[in-house]
């Protein structure tokens, strides 16, 4: 099986991400956002599908936030982006 396909190697434990944005000042939070990243370090998955803006559910309230800064980071420094939906829509 080529190697893109073989996820079980990937950053796999997270296949969403809701859980790094709700009470993400608590020990628990804190230590899947970092151990996500390392796993994103140790194995960088070959494609990562974002999913942005509108078509996004996000969390709101207390100790909630809307950002991820270190993995905003990795996307824009080590994955480039090969197709943008937006790009498509017409208004």
């Amino acid at each position: 099986m080529p190697d893109a396909y073989n996820l079980t190697k990937r950053a796999k434990s997270s296949l969403y991400d809701c859980h790094f944005y709700h009470h993400v000042e608590i020990p628990v939070i804190k230590g899947l956002r970092e151990r996500f990243l390392n796993a994103m370090a140790a194995n960088p998955p070959a494609v990562i599908v974002e999913v942005r803006d509108d078509l996004k559910s996000q969390v709101s309230g207390v100790g909630t936030t809307t950002d991820f800064p270190e993995l905003n980071q990795i996307l824009s420094t080590k994955h480039v982006v090969i197709y943008d939906e937006s790009d498509l829509r017409r208004e």
